[in-house]
């Protein structure tokens, strides 16, 4: 499994707006392309003068699949996002390789 972090830092004029767009539309638009099998959204939980930053980990089973997705409808999704906010929203993508799991034993 490979992680595509997407992380953000929205200005808090427009933080609601956002947040609800990217849940009801940009997410279901990553999810609809079929690279990726789920989203899980964190709000980072520190202050910050500049805004609030929030982490969008879509889970994806290979890195080839993250670059398709790169490559057919990145730049467009991305377009999508700073046509609607502009400069009010500043981001940065990672990606991550699983290397292990450890679950509490019960």
């Amino acid at each position: 499994m490979v992680l595509y972090n997407v992380t953000m830092n929205v200005d808090k004029g427009i933080e609601e707006d956002w947040l609800n767009w990217m849940k009801e539309v940009h997410v279901k638009d990553v999810l609809a392309t079929g690279f990726f099998s789920d989203c899980k959204v964190f709000q980072l939980m520190s202050e910050e003068p500049q805004g609030t930053t929030y982490a969008f980990q879509y889970f994806a089973k290979s890195a080839k699949d993250i670059q398709a997705y790169q490559d057919q409808h990145g730049a467009k999704l991305q377009m999508d996002v700073i046509s609607r906010y502009g400069d009010k929203v500043m981001s940065f993508r990672t990606l991550l390789k699983h290397v292990h799991s450890h679950s509490k034993s019960k």
